[in-house]
C-alpha cells in the first residue's frame, strides 16, 4: 500500500474469486490502470485466474503477476526494532500535511440495495483505524496477529497489511 501511496495511487483489493461481471464493474467504476495479480503459480492456472486475464486484458488494465510463493519465502523478521519503528515511519507518512486528506483506499459497498459504492477512505482514516485497533488489543511491537479476513475485507486490508 505504501508503494501505491508513493506512486499517488490509490489501492483497491479484490476478491479473484468473485463474478466476472462484478469485478469488471470495480475495474470500470474505479477507472483501474494497474492490477497486481497474486498467483500459486504462472504455470498451473486456475479458471478465475485465465477469466481475470482475458477481463484484465480486455479493460487495458496492466496485469502485473506477483508469484505469493516465491515472494514470501516463510522467514519472519525478528528484528523487533524494525516492527517498532513501522507504525512511526507510517503515521509520519500520513502525518505530512500535504497527503493528510489524499485518498487511502476504495473499499466497495456489499451492493444489497442496488450496485456497490465506491467508499474512499482518507489516508488519514487509514492510520486512525490502525491506531484504533493498536488500542482496542494493546497490540505491541513483539506481538503476532493472526488474521484470517481477506485482503478485499476492510479488517484485512488495513488491519494486516498495515
Amino acid at each position: 500500500i505504501l508503494a501505491i501511496w508513493k506512486s499517488n495511487g490509490v489501492p483497491l483489493g479484490l476478491n479473484k474469486q468473485y463474478p466476472t461481471n462484478l469485478i469488471e464493474y470495480f475495474l470500470n467504476d474505479s477507472k483501474c490502470k494497474l492490477a497486481i495479480n497474486g498467483t500459486d503459480d504462472l504455470i498451473e492456472k486456475n479458471e478465475h485466474d485465465d477469466q481475470l486475464d482475458r477481463l484484465l486484458l480486455k479493460q487495458n488494465v496492466i496485469n502485473y503477476k506477483l508469484i505469493e510463493n516465491k515472494f514470501y519465502d516463510g522467514k519472519l523478521d525478528s528484528n523487533l526494532e524494525s516492527n517498532e519503528n513501522a507504525l512511526v515511519n507510517i503515521r509520519n507518512l500520513l502525518e505530512l500535511d500535504e497527503l493528510k486528506k489524499r485518498e487511502g483506499v476504495i473499499l466497495y459497498t456489499s451492493g444489497t440495495s442496488g450496485p456497490p459504492k465506491g467508499v474512499v477512505l482518507t489516508r488519514t482514516n487509514v492510520l486512525r483505524a490502525i491506531q484504533t485497533i493498536r488500542d482496542a488489543w494493546e497490540i505491541e511491537p513483539k506481538d503476532t496477529c493472526l488474521h484470517t479476513l481477506p485482503l478485499n475485507h476492510v479488517h484485512g486490508l488495513i488491519y494486516c497489511l498495515l
